[in-house]
């Protein structure tokens, strides 16, 4: 079964419950996912990884999985998911590390 958000009617990152970006608990998949929603989107181009971070740090708290993120450890996946070096399993990897 896969999740597509749609940001404006444009199709946005896909997570299909495990298999293709590996069992990770919801929570972490969505929050990966909101994160890449926010840096892909056009508006706001200058603050969108910094708002999309604050918004994945913050649905992680409210889903019971608080993260702390090293200083300066937040750009790492917001870079790699402008550039596209980072998969999006990557990206929440990294935020399932940052767990308490």
């Amino acid at each position: 079964m896969g999740v597509t958000p749609t940001v404006n009617g444009c199709s946005g990152p896909q997570y299909d419950g495990g298999t293709r970006y590996g069992p990770l608990p919801w929570g972490v998949a969505r929050a990966a996912v909101l994160l890449q929603m926010f840096v892909a989107t056009t508006p706001l181009t200058d603050s969108n990884g910094l708002v999309g971070s604050a918004l994945a740090i913050r649905y992680l708290r409210e889903s019971g999985e608080p993260v702390k993120p090293p200083a300066g450890g937040i750009t790492q996946p917001v870079t790699g998911l402008r550039n596209g070096t980072l998969a999006l399993r990557e990206v929440a990897a990294q935020l399932r590390a940052w767990a308490r």
